[in-house]
């Protein structure tokens, strides 16, 4: 799952980890809600939710890594962001639901090092504008590339994420699973044509 940055009331910096590769940095203080993935595997995107708990915040970025082997030969892909109103069960393919947050061609994420899990690299995200969470609402995302392994997916031990499960929390927020994206080619033509069973959450 990508990592969550938050404007939040005491804030802090990014970790060192952390790479600008796609869009620039909003100048504001930020949070960073970043999940531990003991065990992975990789996609085209995910849908996911983000849940405010007794606070406002604003989510102001998304980071993530890329799957992509180090001998593929072309190593760039297209990513886009979206997000929709509420969780994002049932509005999977419903195109009209989802505003984009960014996109961007030709990107070259930071690649995830399977055999080591110190000091990692995360790409940031095309995130065009703040996206303001209400105290005790929900927005669902979309992260979609063009490539089978685009970015990493955190897999879950003995089990896949049941939809709507809570993934990771913090004082602040949730991040709760939603159903992987069909789609191959041209991220506008089939991010939102079809998506996995719930087993493969």
């Amino acid at each position: 799952f990508p990592n969550v940055d938050l404007i939040r009331p005491n804030a802090r910096t990014m970790p060192e980890g952390v790479c600008q590769c796609v869009s620039t940095p909003h100048a504001y203080p930020i949070n960073t809600l970043m999940p531990r993935v003991p065990f992975s595997t990789c996609w085209y995107g995910l849908f996911f939710e983000v849940r405010a708990f007794d606070q406002d915040v604003e989510v102001v970025g998304l980071h993530t890594q890329t799957g992509m082997y180090w001998r593929d030969t072309r190593d760039a892909l297209n990513v886009s962001v979206y997000t929709c109103e509420g969780e994002t069960s049932g509005k999977e393919k419903s195109k009209e639901q989802w505003q984009q947050l960014g996109t961007q061609d030709d990107v070259r994420l930071a690649r995830v090092n399977f055999t080591m899990n110190s000091n990692p690299t995360y790409a940031r995200l095309p995130f065009e504008r703040p996206v303001l969470l209400k105290a005790g609402t929900t927005r669902g995302f979309l992260i979609h590339t063009t490539h089978d392994r685009g970015i990493v997916l955190r897999a879950k031990e003995q089990g896949s994420w049941v939809v709507g499960e809570i993934t990771d929390a913090d004082d602040q927020i949730e991040v709760r699973a939603g159903l992987l994206p069909c789609g191959r080619g041209d991220t506008s033509d089939k991010v939102f044509q079809a998506v996995y069973s719930e087993q493969n959450a």
